[in-house]
């Protein structure tokens, strides 16, 4: 299948981070500062009535997940230290806010009810064990000589060294502070991360602790990826928590009226009100009462993939043994470049029993005896060189055996780790391929029984159409997929911009056979890596699937004869100039049954300058493309003038200031928050200016 190319699209992510403040309710934002992408809502997509019974459902409502807490008190004088009896009923408000049978949750309003969601999460003590000194159990208490422990300086509450109590194998538990931190936070939270650190885990003031707090509910929101409602930046509302079904919102409730809605003020195509009764505002804790659905699969999402060694085979099987251990592969890359492969793995004694020796095995490729002294709540890093040519499937099994020479270990199933892989192609760009075969292509079942799946045409009509779709789960469970390009090669004669960094193309088709009647919860997430050299990832766009829903089935999709319902994306995007092997990964994360259709993937890699980008240089020194824009990207260069860096103002026809910013040399803007119409770009140096229109036509 052809399609016609109308446009190239580039999405910027911006970093932001909110200013320090005393009287929040929680400073997680301001722990991670400059981590956390704003992504915007499209606020053309399709307008979408919430208040509606088609959408009055639990996502993932069948699945109980459990999830195993330590609670580490760290207390100076006796009304720091929290009873035993306060931390227990501070966990089952827990589970009650996290499974929507709180007490307040029948007083949500009116307005939002329909968007309650029952997490179905229970958070559960490892055991009744109690500690006062440094042995690791359930409840550990540690009388400390420090007064006040501090967020993002000395003293840590989190280490030994600092007076406070290290971590309890953050690999498997999620870990609790609980003591006597700086003024005016009542807590914060890390954030979801590839790498696990000693230091992830929630801290909550002594004050905030125990009994029926909400403290501890919000900031396992954050530990589990879920933003503010008014996203990383307070007071604007180009800000966003990346969650759909949550208004677009800009004002930091403190407190809250929980009989009268307050009246958005953002303009939320959606909604008409702001939803203060969410745990993720920063009300006072009657007025927090529930989750949505959105925030739902976005906490199903992070918990699936990067804190998915917390999750345990279910609820009736909780792990209690002295002796266990965990392994935990750090292979992140599916595409293997070589035959000779590095292995890592991260092998952690989740018991309470010190392990002195296992048998580690790689299924048909060797099996070795470890000698080691792994104490309780300690990890090691295990790594191996292993040739993988005699393997007959892209597969690698790991597992450990015999632990302590003996079988007395009963909770097995977190002894095995499996990385799927294949071996590098690599292709020259430009690349185009209409999936009429698939032998470049790599699936990794997050769910094996559903994911991508190569499809074609057999209607018989002589076209030869064919595609990758994605058939997810039944409806109310999360699918999550992965597809991985082939490896291609980077030009050398690439054009390098003037940072010295080669700037690519990248596109295809996408249909989104949107069943429902809601607001689009489903989400597909496209991302980078330079795959021969680095197993990192890095974040090219988050597609939005509203532009290309349709009403039509997959076989209908591959059978149209003017391809209307699909809908073509762009992205640019720039590597370095070192970069040689590049890799594309494509994830689908659905929640709502609907099949997502990828076609007629392209790669290309600019061999010389834009056109327009040329004539700026040569004749202004300054310019701005694509004139008109359809999306709202534009990009923006300007040469340095006398040693100067260019200041662009943008102003409306009333000449009144929209944006201004310090061009060094080139950047790419999103101006689709202003409405569509002429707008006049200024570039200015101390003695020169240049001056062009650009018109808005989204």
């Amino acid at each position: 299948m052809t399609r016609f190319i109308s446009l190239i699209v580039v999405i910027i992510f911006s970093c932001c981070c909110l200013v320090a403040q005393t009287d929040r309710l929680c400073s997680t934002d301001n722990y991670h500062q400059n981590i956390s992408a704003s992504l915007q809502k499209n606020k053309n997509s399709i307008a979408t009535k919430f208040i509606d019974d088609t959408f009055n459902y639990n996502i993932l409502s069948n699945t109980k997940i459990c999830l195993p807490v330590v609670v580490n008190n760290v207390y100076q004088t006796p009304d720091q230290k929290i009873s035993i009896a306060a931390i227990k009923q501070q966990i089952e408000q827990l589970n009650k806010d996290f499974n929507a049978n709180n007490d307040a949750i029948n007083n949500v309003h009116p307005y939002f009810e329909s968007l309650v969601a029952n997490i179905n999460i229970e958070f559960f003590l490892v055991d009744d064990e109690v500690s006062e000194n440094n042995s690791k159990n359930g409840i550990n208490y540690f009388q400390t000589s420090i007064d006040t422990f501090n967020m993002n300086t000395h003293p840590n509450i989190k280490k030994n060294d600092d007076g406070g109590l290290s971590s309890f194998n953050t690999k498997s538990y999620i870990n609790i502070w609980v003591g006597n931190i700086e003024a005016g936070i009542k807590g914060f939270a890390t954030l979801p991360t590839q790498r696990i650190s000693e230091y992830d885990g929630i801290v909550v003031h002594y004050n905030n602790f125990g009994n029926t707090n909400k403290t501890l509910t919000h900031e396992l929101g954050h530990f589990l990826g879920l933003n503010h409602l008014f996203g990383n930046k307070e007071g604007n509302c180009e800000e966003d928590d990346n969650v759909k079904d949550t208004p677009q919102t800009a004002t930091v409730y403190k407190t809250c009226n929980t009989k009268n809605l307050e009246r958005n003020k953002c303009n939320d195509p959606y909604f008409e009100y702001d939803l203060t009764q969410n745990f993720m505002n920063l009300c006072n804790d009657a007025c927090l009462k529930m989750f949505t659905k959105g925030q739902k699969v976005k906490m199903l999402y992070h918990l699936l993939t990067q804190k998915k060694y917390l999750l345990l085979d279910g609820c009736n099987n909780l792990p209690n043994n002295k002796l266990d251990v965990s392994l935990l592969s750090l292979n992140t890359i599916p595409i293997i470049c070589s035959n000779k492969v590095k292995l890592n793995y991260e092998i952690c004694n989740v018991g309470k029993t010190d392990i002195k020796n296992f048998t580690f095995e790689l299924k048909d490729l060797l099996t070795e005896q470890v000698e080691t002294s792994l104490s309780p709540n300690n990890c090691i890093d295990y790594s191996k060189f292993v040739d993988i040519s005699s393997l007959k499937k892209n597969t690698v099994v790991a597992q450990l055996k015999e632990v302590n020479s003996s079988n007395e270990e009963q909770h097995l199933s977190n002894n095995i780790a499996e990385f799927n892989f294949k071996k590098a192609n690599l292709i020259d760009l430009p690349f185009e391929e209409d999936f009429s075969n698939t032998n470049n292509w790599l699936l990794i079942e997050e769910n094996k029984d559903n994911n991508w799946t190569h499809v074609s045409d057999s209607s018989g009509n002589g076209k030869n159409n064919a595609c990758y779709v994605f058939k997810p789960q039944a409806l109310n469970e999360l699918s999550i997929g992965s597809l991985y390009s082939p490896v291609f090669k980077a030009a050398e004669s690439a054009f390098e911009n003037t940072e010295g960094l080669k700037i690519h193309t990248v596109s295809f088709d996408v249909a989104y056979a949107n069943t429902l009647n809601n607001i689009v919860l489903d989400y597909l997430i496209l991302s980078y890596s330079n795959v021969c050299a680095d197993s990192t990832y890095q974040l090219l766009a988050k597609v939005d699937l509203t532009e290309a829903v349709t009403n039509l089935t997959a076989e209908q999709l591959l059978t149209e004869q003017d391809n209307r319902s699909w809908k073509t994306f762009f992205y640019d995007f720039e590597t370095e100039s070192i970069l040689l092997d590049l890799n594309l990964k494509l994830t689908y994360v659905s929640a709502n049954n609907n099949q997502l259709l990828i076609d007629n993937f392209k790669i290309s890699t600019k061999s010389q300058a834009p056109l327009n980008i040329q004539n700026y240089i040569s004749q202004n020194k300054a310019g701005l493309y694509p004139n008109p824009t359809t999306n709202g990207i534009v990009h923006f260069y300007a040469e340095r003038y006398k040693g100067q860096f260019a200041m662009v103002n943008i102003y409306n026809q009333l000449g009144q200031l929209q944006k201004s910013f310090q061009l060094k040399h080139y950047q790419q803007l999103n101006v689709s928050y202003l409405p569509n119409g002429h707008y006049y770009v200024t570039f200015n140096w101390n003695n020169k200016l240049v001056s062009q229109k650009l018109l808005l036509l989204k």
